[in-house]
């Protein structure tokens, strides 16, 4: 219990997900790496049990304001690794490979983003997962340079992250297909809604650019969206009972909202301590007991995440089996943050290479965006999207969305939603 408390605790000190450019200074001093729990570095590709290693560098920010996210980022992706190799490796062109995480520390600043993605590189690392697409972007030129791939888990929506002429692709629709899935929940969940708002951290074009998402989604739905009362705050905000304020004001019977989890929750709670009942619909896949925790129970009701939930029948095996792992080795109290974003990019990485049927940088990056759909670990397939987003075609997987909701009797799964984009 004390663990899940410090993760909590931290929650609350992150900052906003914000578009503000990385430093693309290349003489940062070089950051540390280290080889993930349960892997065994090797200097070829040969284990000895008659399967290969594939390495996959993890960009990330294991120490700094941000290590409160990415660490269970890394413990998640850690537990997935797990998984694959204690089931004998994945199958590649008919080679079995187990998986050796590589972590290279950002230390939550974007400006060592090139030394720490270098420091991968230079062990001659070709695959990279990498942290949200605000503290990375100035690192795509190196990819390109070196030949590397480079899969984003969550990108909140920074315009020209991926695209042509860049080596990065998206395992997640992030806060654009968010926003999306969030108003469509919110038909389901709550039919007797009939007025959306949008709200965010401040974030410049991305806040517009998802303003017009969910006023798009909204329509689609038949329902009147406040495009010109949308409720942009800033990154560090701490006066929460302004905002809430100023979402009553709107006079909107819900709000679809960006910004960390942490923010989200207090929003909501500022919103039922001045006696409104609006319903908050969170744009991430959050592991709705976080939300619960971080509003309190009295407050957190009319409320939905787009995160998934253990033990639901519909829950694909992969899902089941990596939560499990993740709960054995951090605990069943920690287990209940998993919100599982990270292990399925990895999943989708391998997915692709074994439809490419071999671990060739070019082959796996030109087999991505021919694809039509991959399974992912939920145990529903995903399509692929992006193409007028980013002017080139299949550059975003879109995962299935999960539908939990917070009432005042606890925490309920409704199942899976389709994620649009395009």
């Amino acid at each position: 219990m004390k663990k899940v408390i410090v993760v909590l605790i931290s929650l609350l000190l992150v900052i906003m997900l914000a578009a503000c450019g990385a430093n693309n200074s290349s003489s940062s001093p070089s950051t540390p790496s280290q080889t993930a729990p349960g892997s065994s570095p090797s200097d070829t590709p040969s284990t000895g049990d008659g399967t290969d290693t594939l390495k996959i560098g993890l960009l990330l920010n294991t120490t700094g304001w941000f290590s409160s996210v990415d660490i269970s980022n890394r413990d998640e992706t850690m537990a997935a690794a797990a998984v694959i190799n204690e089931k004998g490796g994945w199958d590649i062109g008919g080679k079995k490979y187990k998986i050796e995480l590589v972590v290279s520390d950002m230390q939550s600043d974007p400006a060592q983003a090139r030394a720490a993605g270098l420091n991968l590189i230079d062990q001659g690392i070709d695959y990279i997962m990498e942290t949200v697409d605000f503290m990375v972007v100035g690192n795509q030129d190196l990819y390109v340079e070196n030949g590397v791939m480079a899969i984003s888990s969550f990108a909140p929506g920074l315009p020209g992250y991926s695209g042509p002429n860049t080596n990065t692709f998206l395992a997640t629709g992030g806060g654009w297909v968010g926003c999306d899935a969030a108003v469509r929940v919110v038909s389901q969940v709550y039919p007797d809604v009939k007025t959306i708002v949008y709200a965010d951290s401040e974030a410049g074009e991305v806040n517009d650019f998802n303003n017009d998402v969910t006023g798009k989604a909204a329509a689609a739905e038949g329902l009147e969206f406040m495009a010109d009362k949308k409720v942009i705050f800033p990154q560090d905000a701490t006066d929460f009972a302004a905002i809430a304020t100023r979402l009553i004001a709107t006079g909107a019977d819900a709000v679809v909202i960006g910004s960390t989890i942490a923010n989200q929750a207090a929003i909501l709670k500022e919103l039922r301590n001045q006696g409104s009942d609006m319903i908050l619909a969170s744009v991430g896949p959050h592991a709705g007991f976080i939300m619960q925790q971080l509003a309190g129970k009295d407050a957190a009701y009319n409320a939905t995440t787009l995160g998934y939930l253990p033990g639901y029948e519909g829950n694909g095996q992969w899902f089941e089996d990596i939560y499990a792992k993740y709960a054995e080795l951090n605990g069943p109290e920690v287990a209940k943050t998993f919100n599982s974003g990270w292990p399925s990019g990895l999943f989708a990485l391998l997915q692709v290479m074994s439809a490419a049927g071999t671990t060739d940088v070019q082959t796996v990056m030109n087999t991505w965006v021919s694809l039509d759909s991959i399974q992912t670990i939920y145990g529903k397939d995903a399509k692929f999207g992006g193409t007028k987003l980013f002017d080139t075609p299949n550059r975003v997987i879109l995962q299935p969305a999960g539908m939990t909701v917070l009432t005042k009797d606890g925490i309920e799964f409704k199942g899976f939603i389709d994620t649009h984009l395009d």
